[in-house]
């Protein structure tokens, strides 16, 4: 019997644990088709799941929808469909439907064509079986070649600037002035639309805060309200009118206007990518 370690000290869903064991219960050329959340794609406490199952089973099928299945409950979910000891087809293949309504709309000659693409066995995210299997095998023999560095090995990667309230503590060139809070803000870019080209300057700053775009950031002093300078306390008074102070972020800290951990990283890469991933020396 195989083992997977579940780590029973960490907090998980219940639906993990639930897939492990049913897959244990599966006898020889057993089969197993389970509904599962679609964050066994991508999460980091499934990736121990995804090599158990990698190694598992011979044929791996995922069902992925557009649309949510179950609107109720606002969760992406995907249809898993598992197969062991099937040495004629090895491999993963996904499958992704407008809805549940094509779901049952298609055959099982269409899902059961051989055109598995090669696990990799390790705890990856399968985001990359998306891809054909030529470009899963061209991404793995870049990550192997010799002359090519991972990130990983040479950066180290931290969270960013986590404000609560983008509305209230990134503001533009006008705003500021308005507000005269001019000393109490620090340069930022907070998407990634607002770097243009490859190359991100002081003067390419600039003209983002000459264009309006929102290009500060306010950095308020750890301190009393009480003994903060007054267009400081009559912004905050205004933010707290607005509510903004009851967001979770700002809720959960003392005070809520001030904002931790703002650094000046040696380099940044912003999540929401806009046309595409750009590294940008700082």
């Amino acid at each position: 019997m195989q083992r997977v370690n579940l780590h029973p000290t960490r907090l998980l869903n219940a639906w993990l644990p639930f897939l492990i064991a049913s897959t244990l219960l599966l006898k020889d050329y057993g089969r197993l088709a389970m509904v599962i959340p679609a964050e066994l794609f991508q999460v980091n406490y499934a990736a121990e799941t995804r090599q158990f199952l990698s190694d598992f089973y011979d044929q791996i099928t995922i069902i992925t929808f557009k649309k949510l299945v179950f609107v109720d409950i606002q969760q992406e979910v995907v249809l898993l469909l598992c197969e062991r000891n099937n040495y004629q087809c090895r491999g993963i293949k996904t499958f992704e439907l407008e809805d549940a309504e094509e779901l049952v709309r298609h055959n099982h000659a269409e899902f059961a064509e051989c055109d598995f693409k090669p696990m990799d066995h390790s705890r990856e995210k399968w985001t990359q079986y998306f891809l054909n299997a030529d470009e899963i095998l061209m991404l793995r023999s870049l990550k192997s070649h010799p002359n090519i560095t991972l990130s990983g090995r040479v950066i180290d990667v931290d969270v960013g600037i986590v404000t609560g309230e983008n509305r209230f503590f990134v503001l533009n060139e006008q705003q500021t002035r308005d507000a005269e809070l001019k000393s109490f803000m620090q340069k930022i870019v907070s998407r990634s639309a607002h770097l243009k080209g490859a190359i991100f300057g002081k003067e390419d700053w600039q003209i983002n805060a000459a264009g309006q775009v929102p290009a500060y950031l306010l950095v308020a002093p750890n301190m009393p309200r009480e003994i903060l300078p007054a267009p400081l306390r009559e912004y905050i008074l205004k933010g707290e009118a607005a509510n903004y102070h009851k967001g979770y972020k700002c809720s959960i800290r003392s005070p809520w206007y001030t904002v931790p951990s703002v650094w000046n990283p040696e380099a940044f890469m912003l999540r929401q990518i806009h046309g595409y991933p750009k590294l940008i020396l700082n």
